[in-house]
């Protein structure tokens, strides 16, 4: 196996080190299993999605969640390799776990749901009938807003589709062979970049993984080459097995759901080095450090707060140059409901970001 420190070098520049180099290895060495999350292969310890959570990881028990420590050592021994090849970049992101509110669901879904609407959340039911009626828009159709105010900042989103509808309490999508999700995905494909959400259940079913790609795939009219796991479940080595198998080339599933900060101790993209095969890929996996539910539902956040929190960490990745890629969903920017006052938060984010 090569030397730790070069392989840090190749997960970044995806070449050999143009010098020799002399440091630690074993602190290397450490740096390289953090960047490839090492502890995470074949654990046995799980939240209650079957994920690794944040707060049994070393990097949070050490104080380093928010910490990219090996851009740091990188930097300190290759100065201006990373500048020369790239330079700070902003990439939002949106997941769409469910592409509408109302709009698309059917008459038996819709039905029970006014009806529980009705003895539950009288905002709802008079939202559900307005979209019914049409005189309002569905209140999760926030594309169009997405997409005008990336524009206006400069940047070019990219939306990860779940394609599963399997009544599991997971994967709720709308059904994508219907004219509202066939109309929705050809209206995004035009206008941004798409990529694979796999639904929750495909995760442990290869059969599932392999028809969500192939309608996604069909519907944009081209291969898929991006993804991000539903619920951010990632399972070492298999997921990204898997994504390989399916010729996924760029991953962005690295990042945590309770906590914000840096998974992988890094902010850059980075090629995946299968640690049981000893062997570099061809997976660029694309690190994310904040996410609207993290700040909003996990941390609980104000929305000055979680303003305060993105900031940090946009400084650090530009420090870094890295790139920042924050992680929204289409109802997290409606300013309805649990989300009222967070437009502003998510906009925000963006001019802060932009760069």
């Amino acid at each position: 196996m090569p030397d730790p420190l070069h392989n840090l070098y190749y997960s970044f520049m995806g070449k050999a080190p143009s010098q020799e180099v002399h440091a630690p290895d074993e602190h290397a060495a450490l740096l390289f299993d953090t960047l490839q999350r090492a502890e995470e292969y074949n654990t046995a310890v799980q939240d209650d999605k079957g994920r690794f959570p944040a707060e049994e990881s070393v990097r949070h028990k050490s104080g380093l969640t928010e910490v990219p420590e090996v851009d740091a050592f990188f930097d300190a021994q290759f100065p201006g390799e990373y500048a020369q090849k790239y330079a700070y970049a902003c990439v939002p992101t949106f997941d769409i776990d469910n592409a509408f509110a109302f709009k698309g669901k059917g008459a038996w879904k819709n039905g029970g749901g006014m009806l529980k609407n009705i003895l539950t959340d009288r905002s709802r039911a008079q939202s559900r009938l307005a979209v019914w009626t049409n005189t309002k828009p569905d209140p999760y159709d926030t594309y169009e807003y997405i997409l005008s105010t990336c524009a206006s900042f400069g940047l070019r989103p990219l939306f990860f589709i779940q394609m599963g509808n399997y009544a599991n309490g997971y994967d709720t999508n709308i059904p994508f062979d219907k004219q509202a999700g066939r109309e929705l995905i050809q209206f995004l494909s035009e206008r941004a970049d798409i990529g694979l959400h796999p639904s929750f259940a495909s995760n442990a079913d290869n059969t599932l993984l392999r028809k969500e790609y192939d309608s996604l795939s069909d519907l944009i009219g081209k291969p898929v080459t991006r993804s991000r796991q539903h619920f951010l479940k990632l399972r070492f080595p298999d997921t990204y097995r898997n994504l390989i198998a399916l010729g996924i080339t760029e991953d962005y599933s690295m990042g945590w759901a309770s906590q914000t900060g840096f998974r992988a101790g890094t902010c850059r993209p980075f090629l995946w080095f299968d640690k049981e095969k000893d062997a570099f890929t061809d997976l660029t996996v694309f690190p994310f450090s904040c996410m609207d539910g993290t700040l909003h539902e996990y941390l609980h956040l104000s929305p000055q707060e979680a303003v305060d929190k993105a900031s940090e960490l946009i400084e650090k990745t530009r420090q870094h140059q890295g790139v920042f890629t924050p992680l929204w969903h289409n109802h997290s920017v409606n300013n309805l409901w649990e989300w009222k006052g967070w437009q502003p938060v998510f906009e925000q984010m963006l001019a802060l970001s932009c760069p």
